[in-house]
């Protein structure tokens, strides 16, 4: 931050951007500030830090034996939230496809939109679910829930699978699923 402060030196925006700056550092030392009072409660030493908490999400998926879901998911979230050059292009490519494909390509990326939103919760209900259980919860009604949530939406991510591109096991799948697809949205060409 203090290289950002330097590069703004006698530009028409230093002080108000100076200030912006300096509140993005107060919160980074009330992070500073939470983390070292978390390593106490915890009993957590410094040089474990990075064995709990690495740089990288991948080597953070790796760790916990989830590197599948890295490439499928964080990696695919990651690169759809971040336009390239290459999306960009893709974009005015399918400008030029007739209507019908529009709605194809459309739907296609909504399904992935929510197809990857269905596997986040999922994500998210593990991580609930072990912290629970890391803070006490024993209570084997309440973890049973949290599992069967965990199925309904891998069910919902099943379901969805192949209108968000998943791809299909051989060409005849890939061809019927298309046929089904069209037919369902009420597109032909």
């Amino acid at each position: 931050m203090s290289k950002w402060k330097a590069h703004l030196d006698g530009k028409e925006h230093q002080e108000k951007v100076s200030k912006l700056i300096d509140s993005r550092m107060d919160t980074l030392e009330l992070y500073k500030e939470y983390t070292e009072k978390l390593k106490q409660v915890y009993s957590v030493k410094e040089s474990e830090l990075n064995g709990l908490w690495y740089n990288t999400m991948h080597k953070r998926f790796s760790e916990l034996d989830c590197f599948e879901e890295y490439v499928e998911v964080y990696h695919r979230l990651s690169g759809a939230s971040h336009v390239t050059a290459e999306d960009t292009m893709a974009s005015l490519m399918s400008s030029q496809l007739p209507e019908e494909a529009k709605v194809l390509i459309e739907h296609e990326s909504n399904s992935y939109s929510i197809m990857m939103s269905r596997v986040v919760i999922s994500s998210f209900l593990d991580a609930v679910t072990w912290f629970a259980i890391r803070n006490g919860l024993e209570d084997v009604d309440k973890l049973e829930r949290m599992l069967e949530l965990k199925k309904i939406i891998g069910r919902a991510v099943d379901e969805i699978a192949s209108d968000a591109g998943v791809p299909a096991a051989n060409e005849e799948e890939k061809i019927a699923r298309f046929e089904a697809l069209k037919s369902r949205l009420g597109v032909s060409f």
